[in-house]
């Protein structure tokens, strides 16, 4: 569905070809309709992202070419692997508004909105799935479930996952968005990796 969903893809290569890296500069997450991540089987297999990227697939993933590389991935547990958006909310809280502001087309900074509300959203339930022992990327029962946990956020929070939905090219409603939320994602990240 436009606007709402997005698609992202994982190629595995039989060698190196100057792998995309996951964590990918903004203005790339933001130019281009799918996320892509490039590695080799053996990064996939043994590589530090490998982990994640199994949970991600065994947990909603589909192969489109033979082999069928996500029936051979194991059964998604949750634990401190299945945390990708939270390990990096540094980064990308630190990278978003500097292309927002540069762009002047409406169409790119609501693309740079939908990016950070999503990672919003993700990322502040990662920093409860595992305790509810609960894993969803869909944004509705992120919001839903944060929500009950950070009562105090509800109004960010429920923001960020309208924005998710629903973009804006707004730079007052982005930050109505994030500023309430920032500080709480930057201590809960470093809760996150006190816990690893």
């Amino acid at each position: 569905m436009i606007g709402v969903s997005d698609i992202d893809l994982v190629a595995l290569l039989h060698e190196d070809l100057g792998a995309v890296p996951l964590d990918l500069a903004v203005d790339r997450d933001i130019t281009v309709g799918a996320e892509t991540v490039t590695l080799t089987q053996a990064e996939f297999s043994h590589g530090q992202r490998g982990p994640w990227l199994q949970f991600a697939l065994g947990f909603s993933g589909c192969s489109i070419r033979r082999p069928d590389v996500v029936a051979g991935v194991p059964e998604p547990v949750l634990g401190n692997h299945a945390v990708a958006h939270l390990k990096a909310a540094p980064k990308w809280l630190d990278r978003w508004r500097d292309p927002f502001e540069q762009s002047g087309d409406p169409q790119i900074r609501r693309k740079i909105c939908q990016w950070l509300a999503k990672r919003i959203t993700r990322a502040m339930f990662e920093a409860i799935m595992v305790d509810l022992n609960a894993y969803s990327s869909n944004i509705y029962p992120c919001a839903k479930a944060t929500t009950a946990c950070f009562p105090e956020h509800a109004a960010a929070l429920w923001q960020a996952a309208d924005l998710a939905v629903a973009p804006t090219d707004d730079l007052a409603r982005m930050l109505g968005m994030v500023e309430p939320l920032d500080l709480v994602l930057r201590q809960l990240h470093q809760r996150r990796r006190g816990a690893v």
